[in-house]
């Protein structure tokens, strides 16, 4: 069979490849952690399952769908004005597709004419500049660098490319989402261990050094001292370097709560299925600019009550702390 000159266009798709060389490794009876496609692990809210449901049962759906219902459309709508504050128009603006990659590949051939041009973001998912190339687009690809935080420097358009182009294909956030692959999640799964890993990880080394630093601050002449009375290493070690070192041990707890919390959340942010790090993720994907900030002041509030009773326990069990 004879394909269309069109198709010359692409290769063989990322996926396909990686596909095979996933099947490749399974033959061999190795162990496989798939991260290729972005397929969801995560179900819907009960109630959206529910209706699923609910309509599934209804006899009087199963009619042609030839177009949205008045009903979808405005629900839609409304959604849009609570959410993002824009007004749009339910019966010319609103419309239900198979997916985002059916929109995003069949805009371009009702915006596209041959030879025009499209910006599409780099790296970037297959359907953004494969629409385009079906319309006969040629596209610019506008990179995301490392050291802009993964943003399109929009200044690096020449101007006579960004006149040119038609279209201009946007995605944030984009991909990567993070210039370092969740490790933690991938060996100890979406449990509380990859969190408390990330969390010890955190504030290992600031609590480790600080102490370290406060038992080499015991003077030599009051353990020299303690000899002459017959002291030995324990007594040394538990008379002076202790006390010595319980205030640095303090601060660095104090330090190191604050960033436990943060630990903590970041953990939940990478790969969790609850928490409030996974609940500030959600909205961000959602431009919900209060449900990610909502987090962060309870994150704050929980780190300032914990400090709290580190300062209370501190003025226990350092009593002499600040005397001259």
């Amino acid at each position: 069979m004879e394909f269309a000159k069109r198709m010359d266009r692409f290769g063989e798709g990322i996926f396909s490849v990686l596909l095979g060389m996933k099947k490749e490794q399974l033959a061999q009876g190795r162990h496989v952690v798939d991260l290729s496609v972005g397929t969801p692990n995560i179900p819907p809210a009960q109630h959206v399952i529910d209706a699923l449901v609910s309509a599934a049962q209804d006899r009087g759906n199963y009619v042609y769908a030839i177009s949205d219902t008045a009903e979808l459309q405005d629900a839609v709508a409304a959604w849009y004005r609570r959410r993002y504050g824009v007004e749009v128009d339910p019966r010319r603006e609103v419309v239900s597709l198979l997916g985002s990659q059916e929109g995003l590949a069949h805009i371009a051939l009702s915006v596209v004419d041959e030879g025009e041009t499209v910006l599409v973001p780099d790296p970037c998912y297959p359907v953004f500049g494969g629409g385009p190339l079906i319309a006969g687009a040629k596209l610019w690809y506008m990179p995301q660098r490392r050291e802009n935080g993964y943003i399109i420097d929009l200044a690096e358009i020449p101007e006579e490319v960004a006149r040119a182009a038609k279209l201009m294909v946007v995605s944030y956030p984009n991909n990567p989402t993070t210039a370092i692959a969740p490790l933690f999640v991938l060996w100890f799964g979406y449990g509380i261990w990859s969190k408390v890993l990330v969390t010890v990880l955190i504030t290992f080394f600031p609590i480790t050094i600080t102490v370290y630093d406060g038992l080499r601050s015991a003077k030599t002449e009051m353990a020299e001292l303690l000899q002459t009375y017959g002291a030995t290493k324990k007594d040394i070690f538990l008379k002076i370097k202790v006390p010595c070192a319980l205030p640095y041990f303090f601060s660095a707890v104090k330090m190191a709560v604050p960033m436990s919390i943060i630990g903590a959340a970041i953990g939940e942010w990478l790969g969790a299925k609850s928490g409030l790090g996974y609940f500030s993720r959600r909205m961000m994907t959602q431009l919900d600019g209060a449900g990610v900030f909502a987090p962060i002041v309870l994150l704050s509030a929980a780190a300032i009550l914990a400090v709290a009773v580190v300062n209370l326990l501190e003025k226990r069990f350092v009593r002499w702390r600040g005397e001259s």
